[in-house]
């Protein structure tokens, strides 16, 4: 298959230090390479690739002072990608981890989709499911002591105006504060009625017990993958939840099509 792999420009890929969605990034093009698909990965031109490599930018933004800039220089990303995949230059649309959180409208996130997805084409989500996201953090632990991190603290169903959080250690790097932000819940039926809403053929929707990294403070490691990476579920004892998810869906030219890849169950 082709696919192209959108890195953010602020580090290079794969990152020289701080940087988990550029390492995840440079994980998936290159396992991606290995199983023998034609990926194409959009970051800047100090990134490293088996792939091809489409140099938006001659060096990371941080690199050139030029990280206020992000916006800027993503949109101009997006839309050499857009083209691309307009001119169906690609077969898979991926969203990863961490993305749908910081949109606030859905149905406009998976129109895009529909429009940019060729005809037989495959679109991909893996993301943190929304229960995971009614559980304390770290910081309601401490604001309010004697609560239970394994019971629901924040409601299912989000607030259209999203929630605004303080600053945090970021998951990537224990060390580094990030500073406030504000993002949205979405619950599960609203991923799924947007894309089909949008014209998609959902294939299958897969729930998992656990997540790519640890969102709650109740969570413990089950599966190393390297130093910085592997999954983690509730402490024994705690009620096995849903934490992670992943969708597949396609245009109509391609339903029926059987193979699922190889997901852990």
């Amino acid at each position: 298959m082709r696919i192209a792999q959108v890195a953010p420009l602020i580090e290079s890929v794969p990152p020289r230090g701080y940087g988990g969605t550029e390492r995840v990034v440079s994980y998936l093009s290159e396992a991606l390479v290995e199983l023998g698909h034609e990926v194409t990965l959009f970051a800047s031109g100090d990134s490293r690739t088996a792939g091809q490599l489409v140099p938006v930018i001659p060096a990371s933004l941080r690199e050139q002072g030029l990280d206020k800039d992000w916006a800027l220089w993503t949109t101009l990303m997006l839309d050499q990608v857009f083209k691309e995949a307009a001119a169906g230059a690609y077969d898979v649309i991926f969203t990863s981890h961490g993305a749908l959180c910081w949109l606030p409208d859905l149905k406009g996130w998976a129109r895009i989709i529909a429009h940019y997805l060729k005809p037989g084409g495959i679109f991909y989500v893996a993301d943190a499911h929304p229960t995971g996201r009614i559980f304390p953090t770290q910081a309601d632990l401490d604001e309010h002591p004697g609560i239970d991190p394994a019971r629901p603290f924040f409601p299912y169903f989000g607030d259209p105006k999203g929630m605004r959080w303080p600053g945090s250690p970021d998951y990537a790097d224990p060390k580094t504060i990030m500073g406030p932000s504000h993002d949205w819940q979405h619950t599960l039926s609203d991923i799924v009625c947007a894309l089909i809403e949008a014209g998609l053929s959902l294939q299958f929707l897969h729930e998992y017990p656990f997540c790519a990294w640890k969102a709650l403070p109740a969570m413990v490691q089950v599966e190393r993958f390297s130093d910085s990476h592997g999954y983690w579920a509730m402490a024994p004892g705690a009620p096995s939840l849903p934490l992670m998810f992943s969708i597949r869906a396609t245009t109509s030219a391609a339903c029926g099509v059987a193979d699922r890849g190889t997901e852990r169950t």
